[in-house]
């Protein structure tokens, strides 16, 4: 008897069953709120108390050099520098808690990338809020009040009176900072989509993806620092904001980052993930929903 050589059927697993979409999609829509605020009230823990970290050094360390002189080339360099190694230092500690993200941006962006249910995201984006808050609180009582009243918190602004070398006077748009934030903004979520191993765990972050955060803030202000100030991220506006009392053109502050980071987010889902990519993803989503059952 001679055995057949037709080979066997493989089972194609380059497709998410339908059940592994279903689970996905209804983490993506609304989230458990047992396991958000039951299992992972440490993510929002975190993500409260590195925003709040953040907030304080970047901002402190600003109004420290602004302690030193009037703006200059070296300042606008200082200030990059503060904001970009203290986001990479806050990331790295919050990274394999919370996903690091520390930045309302940020948490819209994973969820427009489809890994962030919209009720976690929401809560994310109000411990973030909160922290900065908080975060601006502590300035407030390490820092002379001259210091705080002089500089407002190190609070975002709009140069609408700035003066270039020559004595030549020029004046930032509403319309130039909303497309300044955007698009910083968007440089900055797309590095960190682009960094985070999003297909094998929300949470898995590249061992050097927090210094290419800190870099994506650091470029950010050396083009922003003498225009905006700038965000790219609206929690570090809202605490300053909230402290000093200053509200001017704070709707820019929101606006600017979130579509930047709405954007990136929707790009990278739909153009970058590939098919193989997708099924990993759904894969872990599936894994998710049976531990959550146990």
């Amino acid at each position: 008897m001679v055995e057949s050589t037709k080979p066997m059927p493989v089972e194609n697993k380059e497709k998410p069953t339908k059940q592994q979409k279903k689970i996905a999609r209804e983490r993506w829509e609304l989230g458990t709120p047992c396991l958000v605020f039951g299992e992972q009230w440490r993510d929002i823990v975190a993500e409260f108390i590195g925003t709040a970290l953040f907030v304080f050094t970047s901002t402190g360390g600003v109004m420290a050099a602004a302690t030193l002189g009037p703006p200059s080339a070296a300042f606008n360099v200082v200030v990059a520098l503060a904001f970009g190694l203290s986001i990479a230092t806050f990331v790295y500690a919050t990274a394999n808690i919370s996903g690091g993200h520390l930045n309302p941006a940020v948490s819209l962006g994973f969820f427009c990338a489809m890994k962030m249910s919209f009720l976690k995201a929401l809560v994310y984006i109000l411990a973030q809020m909160w922290g900065a808050a908080f975060g601006s609180l502590l300035i407030r009582g390490a820092l002379p009040g001259v210091v705080l009243s002089r500089f407002d918190y190190a609070v975002t602004k709009i140069n609408v009176a700035g003066t270039l070398p020559g004595g030549e006077p020029f004046s930032q748009t509403l319309g130039q900072a909303i497309l300044l934030e955007i698009v910083i903004t968007f440089g900055l979520v797309f590095v960190i989509l682009s960094t985070v191993k999003i297909p094998k765990d929300p949470k898995s972050m590249g061992a050097n993806a927090p210094q290419a955060i800190g870099y994506a803030v650091l470029v950010g202000h050396l083009i922003g620092v003498s225009f905006t100030g700038p965000s790219m991220n609206p929690a570090r506006t809202f605490g300053p904001a909230l402290l000093s009392w200053y509200w001017t053109d704070h709707w820019v502050y929101w606006v600017g980052p979130m579509v930047g980071g709405g954007f990136a987010g929707i790009l990278y889902k739909f153009v970058f993930i590939t098919t193989k990519e997708k099924v990993r993803g759904a894969q872990l989503d599936q894994n998710q929903e049976k531990e959550d059952v146990v």
